[in-house]
């Protein structure tokens, strides 16, 4: 018998477990071999491994027990209790365990969970605690009943990406439990916010910090384009810290507006939403072209902007104006903030910044621009004023909200 797992979470349930098992029938006893797969709290029944499913079951409320009889496996349902056999005992303790992680489970069986740090449209955000070994998490509790169905798919599609992501410039996802109306997503805390807040309080800030800070920025964005993931909002907010130490700790968070851009069968597949958040979003998406991964790369040159002047780089008194000078490339180094600041710098956000996605340096180029790999930047500090980039006081706070048009 084969058995195939994959499962990187603490508590939750795998991933995906699938292979055969024997199913005994109802009426003579008999036991017929079954091939099962379980993923995300659902068991669905195949003539053969890859054949489609001829029947599935929702697992989120069954009961599951250890029969009695040799590697049984007792899943109990409303209105009977079905029978499935291992072949082995170590295929019956992955089966056991697969069972009875899908089956609906309390996630204050797992997590003591405090007090709230944030509440939005769709859902709490509360500080929690691993209660094996006491760690601080964070707990986003999502309540399913408050997305119209073409805000569920991107729900869906976020928690489909937060299950298949690890890197160390990436939140980290411990644990995703789902019932019939909620979703619990347990994160890594970031005990030190975001980034811009550090830098707008930081006493020192230096070309040789934006360019440290950048690169890992970059680790990330390249993790997910290796993926075939597109952030999609990539922008202070969503630029966090693991604490307030420097150097920082930098990690990607809220991909509530990811997508992937290689299709099932492998092939390229463009994204054509007008979707993201005004001031960071690439030419093309304004444009309502197709796009893909360079979107991110232009939400990177207008960090890097923010991050060497304190400044926006494009601008206006509304959000068509800004949308103009987006599309037009429309932006400029005022020797007022700029003057310090070096070539190399200046080159590699006007790389990013490019209108054209096609010219648009991609992450492996950025990594490799002479700024990036310099052994020695100015440690000097920018002297320009950061205060603009504290969260409370940020130019264009009230033009940052999500722009979707679908």
């Amino acid at each position: 018998m084969i058995v195939t797992e994959r499962t990187s979470f603490r508590h939750a349930s795998p991933e995906l477990i699938e292979g055969w098992l024997l199913k005994e029938g109802k009426l003579f006893r008999t036991k017929n071999k079954r091939y099962l797969r379980i993923a995300n709290g659902t068991l669905s029944n195949h003539k053969a491994e890859n054949e489609p499913a001829t029947w599935d079951l929702d697992l989120t409320e069954c009961k599951v027990r250890e029969g009695p009889r040799k590697y049984e496996i007792r899943l109990e349902l409303p209105k009977r209790v079905v029978s499935f056999f291992a072949e082995n005992e170590k295929d019956y303790k992955k089966w056991v365990t697969a069972f009875k992680r899908a089956c609906f489970r309390d996630v204050e069986d797992y997590y003591s969970i405090g007090d709230v740090l944030g509440v939005g449209a769709f859902g709490t955000v509360r500080v929690a605690f691993d209660k094996e070994s006491g760690e601080k998490v964070a707990l986003k509790i999502i309540k399913k009943d408050s997305f119209k169905a073409k805000e569920l798919e991107h729900l869906q599609r976020e928690v489909e990406i937060l299950r298949s992501m690890q890197h160390p410039n990436i939140v980290q996802t411990y644990d995703i439990f789902e019932t019939k109306t909620r979703i619990y997503i347990i994160l890594e805390f970031m005990e030190g916010g975001e980034l811009f807040n550090a830098i707008a309080t930081a006493g020192h800030f230096s070309e040789s910090d934006a360019r440290d800070i950048m690169k890992e920025i970059l680790h990330g964005v390249g993790y997910l384009h290796q993926r075939g993931i597109v952030h999609r909002d990539l922008k202070p907010e969503n630029i966090l810290l693991k604490s307030k130490d420097w150097p920082l700790e930098i990690k990607i968070a809220d991909f509530g507006l990811a997508n992937f851009t290689i299709g099932e069968n492998g092939t390229s597949v463009p994204l054509t939403t007008t979707i993201g958040t005004i001031g960071y979003i690439a030419p093309e998406v304004i444009l309502r072209q197709s796009y893909g991964a360079p979107v991110d790369l232009w939400a990177c040159g207008v960090i890097l902007y923010i991050m060497l002047s304190g400044k926006m780089p494009f601008f206006g008194k509304n959000e068509l104006e800004c949308f103009k000078r987006v599309v037009r490339g429309q932006y400029s180094f005022p020797s007022r903030y700029w003057k310090d600041i070096s070539k190399g710098a200046k080159d590699l956000t006007r790389k990013l910044l490019e209108v054209d996605p096609n010219k648009r340096l991609t992450v492996e180029q950025s990594l490799n621009h002479p700024w990036i790999k310099a052994e020695s930047l100015s440690k000097s500090n920018i002297e320009s004023d950061r205060s603009g980039l504290h969260s409370s006081k940020r130019k264009f706070l009230n033009a940052v909200y999500n722009y979707t048009n679908q």
